[in-house]
């Protein structure tokens, strides 16, 4: 399979996914239904944008959403952190603070789990 067809067919599952899987985390509806009744619009970056190089980590927010299995283990980089039982089988929010090295895990708005967190330059 190239990469291409790997590409689209990504897209494909997607889009399948977040009109049909239902969570008991959204009240038993889908991503996409909760997306279109809500005000939010993701910003997206443009094709041909470019990532800066960098020869250091600056101060601020890196943001990740994750998807945490009966294992609870949260991998951001390949680095393993257990997080609590009550967020098994749910998508989670990660904020990086790069400042306070620190690691932010939420379950919708609520910060629920909090791991020191050091940046390898």
């Amino acid at each position: 399979m190239s990469y291409s067809m790997l590409k689209r067919e990504s897209k494909c599952f997607q889009r399948f996914h977040n009109k049909n899987h239902l969570y008991s985390y959204l009240q038993g509806k889908t991503p996409e239904t909760v997306l279109q009744n809500s005000d939010y619009k993701p910003v997206k970056l443009g094709p041909n944008t470019k990532m800066p190089v960098l020869d250091y980590i600056p101060d601020g927010n890196i943001i990740l959403v994750r998807f945490i299995r009966s294992n609870r283990i949260l991998d951001i980089f390949s680095e393993k952190f257990q997080v609590s039982k009550e967020l098994a089988y749910s998508y989670i929010k990660v904020v990086i603070n790069t400042k306070k090295r620190i690691l932010q895990v939420y379950r919708g708005e609520d910060m629920v789990q909090t791991f020191d967190y050091v940046l390898s330059k």
